[in-house]
């Protein structure tokens, strides 16, 4: 018996298997349903997870959202003038290393080698009608030599120096 024939359930003559019934007794020929989910049921099931998910994280970001928007509404706080003076002063800072524009200026200008200029520190106290900067670097020497040194500045708000109190 081939592959593609089967024995007939009732009269038992060999038939094919693609046969809907019988071509000796007439008798149909039940299929066997397939078992489990196949391609299509499981897509059903990945997209219906799918959109499950995408519900749930839409609702819980719908959440987050209307918040943000009620949060945006609410004005912020104003600023107390001690604040406001802070960042007009850290306005004369470099936010990549913290120094002082105009006093790292000042000191490259006075440089034998200005190009060896490395920033080590920069400190500030607000003293009220001006800003003490006092930053440590190092840099080469007129022999070739690494030295470290300090200077010490009063600054004015905007960052603008008023006078070097010491220098090397």
């Amino acid at each position: 018996m081939s592959k593609k024939l089967f024995k007939c359930p009732d009269c038992q003559s060999e038939i094919s298997r693609k046969a809907a019934a019988c071509p000796h007794c007439g008798s149909p020929i039940a299929k066997k349903k397939r078992e489990g989910l196949g391609c299509g049921g499981l897509l059903g099931i990945v997209l219906l997870g799918t959109f499950a998910l995408v519900m749930l994280v839409d609702t819980d970001s719908g959440t987050a959202a209307k918040k943000a928007v009620a949060e945006k509404k609410a004005p912020p706080p104003p600023k107390s003038a001690a604040e406001i003076r802070r960042e007009k002063i850290e306005r004369g800072f470099s936010g990549w290393d913290g120094s002082h524009r105009a006093l790292e200026r000042w000191i490259k200008k006075r440089l034998k080698d200005p190009g060896s200029y490395e920033h080590i520190e920069t400190r500030f106290g607000d003293k009220g009608d001006h800003v003490l900067v006092i930053t440590t670097y190092r840099a080469r020497n007129s022999f070739g030599g690494y030295t470290v040194e300090s200077v010490t500045a009063k600054a004015r708000i905007d960052g603008s120096l008023i006078a070097i109190v010491s220098a090397p």
